[in-house]
């Protein structure tokens, strides 16, 4: 007798097993709620990374739009260095010029004198 006891399982009581259609019920709904909840923040991180993605191509382009203006300002720096060089080198050369007639003027300024200098005394009545 206790082996047939043994060997004939027991049945679940199907009421125990299976929760209540209500209990289902209630569980699905929630469930829904908690899918449209975790869309609706799905959707606002969409958003966001969409905002930042776009300002991710302005600070990109700015970027682009700077080392541009960058460019061209190294362009005109090195273009003005070589124009100041190039006044410098031509002040150079005409103070040398400037310096060279000076010393001509005066070197002419002696001769001319001299040259007067030699003519009055030619010119002196001889007594």
């Amino acid at each position: 007798a206790s082996s047939s006891r043994a060997a004939a399982p027991t049945a679940p009581d199907d009421a125990a097993a299976e929760p209540p259609a209500a209990a289902l019920d209630e569980h699905i709904t929630e469930l829904e709620k908690q899918l449209l909840l975790e869309r609706a923040n799905n959707q606002k991180m969409m958003l966001q990374m969409l905002e930042m993605q776009n300002d991710v191509n302005r600070s990109s382009a700015k970027i682009v739009e700077l080392k541009q203006e960058s460019s061209g300002l190294r362009s005109q720096l090195v273009a003005r260095d070589r124009m100041h060089a190039d006044d410098a080198r031509m002040r150079l050369q005409l103070g040398k010029r400037l310096q060279q007639l000076v010393f001509d003027n005066a070197a002419l300024r002696r001769e001319t004198d001299d040259l007067h200098a030699q003519l009055a005394g030619a010119v002196r009545p001889r007594a």
